[in-house]
């Protein structure tokens, strides 16, 4: 067999996921044609895909010595040594690279730049990923500079040219969900959360299967609730729904991210205390003005009890207020609306805490939860811990004083 039909054979092999057959055949082939750049250069990735990277290094390596004018092993070694953490490796590889640059083509610009990136030079990463940008003839095919050079201006702090690239990055390339992700972190600091939503709901649909996009995006709908004072309910449904189903596929998507569980159970836990909330403010709205209750048992079913409504109104319209039977039934209609989302944000948390045992918030949000469950002294002892974690966390100094004076 010729040399091209050896290399076709292994790149079958490779296909059908059999790298250890694939490289025997590279190995053969290189037995006949020792000095075949192409097949050490596709031995050298497959190596790289069973994590021998000696075995690839080596035979980048020999790729330099045979051709040393051809960009290929500069760059290939360049970008090995660049996901080792080798920056200055990397650079001089590159470097060699440039020179032997066809015009209008400007990857191994952006390769050095990036890893001037990582390195933590950000000076010569913007001067390079710029030439980049500049270099190549096609603008489109500038986008993997362009996403970098935004993060270097992120960085640099320079918040408006960062957006302004990661936009035109995922212009360019609209599958680039890290893009889109980026200018989504950038709007979400800037409480634009609209258009933060916007940007991770585009970063989702370029890739479903990341947690941290939906994650972001569940956060999002979280703080425009705070940020608007819109409550749970709004005139479009329930907005903490909406970040409670993102938290929901974010631990699909990464079963032990303990940020969205803790998430999504204070998510579960202020909405149960919401519901004891609207409730007070039902019964509260019965003593002082009966008309306004058909109003307030239409917020109700918006949180999900429309069955339970008939038997609600009933009570309201036959109750004589007093504060001893308005108390009763505060705490009959909240344990019917908060059980539920109190039970799931402790089981929510729990975990959390299983996974970051020193967050001290969790600890004060199952607190809460337990507090709305009527568990005083699993309550006590989460406060208490939350103040071991963190003796400056006011709020949980403040629970754990009310349950030490009753």
């Amino acid at each position: 067999m010729n040399v091209m039909d050896y290399y076709h054979q292994g790149v079958k092999l490779i296909q059908q996921g059999d790298y250890d057959a694939a490289i025997e055949v590279f190995d053969t082939a290189l037995s006949e044609y020792p000095d075949s750049f192409t097949v050490l250069g596709i031995r050298a990735s497959t190596y790289l895909q069973k994590e021998e990277t000696e075995k690839a290094l080596a035979d980048y390596i020999r790729m330099i010595a045979l051709n040393p004018r051809n960009p290929d092993g500069w760059n290939s070694r360049g970008c090995l040594y660049l996901d080792l953490g080798e920056y200055d490796k990397a650079i001089a590889d590159f470097t060699q690279c440039i020179p032997l640059s066809p015009p209008g083509y400007g990857t191994y610009w952006s390769n050095r730049g990036i890893a001037y990136y990582e390195k933590g030079d950000l000076d010569a990463a913007l001067a390079d990923l710029t030439t980049s940008i500049e270099c190549w003839a096609d603008p489109e095919c500038s986008n993997w500079a362009l996403f970098h050079r935004g993060l270097v201006w992120e960085k640099k702090g320079e918040l408006d040219k960062a957006l302004e690239d990661f936009t035109l990055a995922s212009t360019y390339e609209p599958s680039d969900h890290d893009a889109f992700y980026h200018a989504g972190y950038i709007h979400f600091m800037r409480e634009d959360y609209e258009q933060a939503i916007g940007c991770f709901s585009q970063a989702i649909a370029a890739r479903d299967d990341i947690a941290d996009n939906w994650l972001a995006r569940g956060v999002c709908y979280w703080n425009k609730r705070i940020k608007d004072n819109t409550g749970f309910w709004d005139e479009d449904g329930a907005i903490i729904n909406r970040a409670v189903d993102d938290f929901t596929r974010a631990i699909e998507c990464s079963p032990d991210m303990a940020e969205a569980y803790f998430n999504r159970g204070a998510a579960h836990r202020s909405k149960a205390q919401e519901s004891v909330n609207l409730i007070k403010a039902i019964i509260m709205q019965k003593a002082a003005d009966d008309a306004g209750r058909s109003l307030l048992l239409v917020q109700l079913g918006r949180m999900g009890g429309k069955d339970l409504i008939p038997h609600i109104d009933a009570l309201l319209r036959g109750l004589r207020f007093n504060h001893d039977e308005a108390g009763a039934l505060i705490a009959q209609c909240a344990g019917l609306f908060a059980e539920d989302d109190a039970r799931e944000a402790i089981e929510d948390l729990s975990r959390a805490i299983a996974l970051e045992p020193d967050n001290a918030e969790a600890y004060y949000q199952r607190g809460l939860a337990y507090t709305l469950m009527g568990a005083k002294d699993k309550a006590f002892a989460d406060y208490e811990q939350a103040c071991a974690l963190d003796p400056n966390h006011g709020k949980a100094v403040e629970k754990r004083d009310e349950l030490l004076e009753k």
